[in-house]
């Protein structure tokens, strides 16, 4: 258990990859209260991987807190999405798209899915404050499984801030994970758990982003109480590769309790699967939001 300060989950998500291609730059620009970047298509060759940025800066006018962020993702060539906010990103930083697979330090990941539509919404007078001069990084991870050519579709995300003045609950993620496995070859049901006893309480836990690939089976998140009870699931479901959100919860959990994620794998193949942040290797982790923020971000079991 360690606070880093901070790679972020930024770093943890990203991988090795090439210069994308792709059509020009996307608009992006703010629309009353809240920031819309809209991505531009990008065509991979067969077997690509590749992480692509679109960035831009806090719209004037808005307190710098998030309240919510919605999502319009493609359906296919996407891994997964993931959006940050970043303080020492400069203030000419390139609206994109880029190759993002070196992270800056200082991303601070605050929402993430797969295909599909999703959204983050913090509870009413609650939001997740950021440095004054923000750039907002959206991410999109994108495989081409195919043997031809693929263009991945456009998509979105709509970020909305509270307004200029706001007096508000801070809100913070916290990532519980385990990044040190291998899962054996031809086998099934096999087990990964992390997790680490939190030093402080978490009073409202209101959403929680489970995160795998495709040898996952299943997920479970729980906190166990510090008197040694025993563990209560904040979240538990078969996981379907290509299919993530950010789930709702309204729990609490008090300094000293056992936060932990437990994973289940198959692997059918006579090779083992090696812990990693690209498509051909495996992850285990999950994302708690909470107020009021204790830390800007705390990693857990890592």
């Amino acid at each position: 258990m360690q606070r880093l300060g901070l790679l972020s989950l930024g770093a943890l998500l990203a991988g090795s990859a090439c210069a994308p291609g792709s059509s020009a730059a996307p608009p992006v620009g703010p629309a009353s209260g809240a920031l819309e970047i809209e991505t531009s298509p990008v065509t991979l060759r067969p077997g690509q991987e590749e992480y692509v940025c679109w960035s831009a800066a806090l719209p004037p006018g808005v307190a710098p807190a998030l309240s919510r962020a919605d999502f319009e993702a493609p359906s296919q060539g996407l891994h997964h999405y993931g959006i940050y906010w970043s303080g020492s990103a400069p203030a000419d930083a390139p609206p994109g798209p880029y190759e993002c697979s070196e992270m800056q330090l200082g991303w601070i990941f605050f929402g993430g899915g797969g295909a599909g539509d999703s959204s983050l919404v913090f509870p009413p007078g609650t939001g997740m404050p950021l440095s004054a001069g923000s750039q907002i990084v959206f991410q999109y991870h994108l495989v081409n499984a195919t043997g031809a050519p693929l263009t991945v579709p456009a998509g979105s995300a709509r970020v909305t801030f509270l307004p200029e003045g706001s007096t508000y609950t801070p809100a913070a993620p916290l990532t519980v994970a385990s990044f040190a496995f291998e899962i054996p070859p031809e086998s099934a049901g096999y087990d990964v758990d992390a997790g680490c006893t939190v030093p402080f309480d978490l009073a409202h836990v209101f959403s929680v982003f489970p995160h795998l690939h495709q040898w996952g089976t299943h997920v479970t998140v729980s906190a166990a109480p510090r008197d040694g009870g025993v563990a209560a699931p904040l979240y538990a479901g078969d996981w379907t590769p290509g299919v993530q959100a950010i789930y709702p919860l309204d729990r609490s959990i008090a300094a000293g309790s056992r936060v932990s994620i437990d994973c289940l794998y198959d692997n059918a193949a006579t090779s083992p699967v090696e812990a990693a942040q690209t498509a051909e290797g495996e992850m285990c982790l999950a994302v708690l939001y909470y107020a009021p923020a204790q830390a800007p971000e705390y990693h857990c079991g890592f």
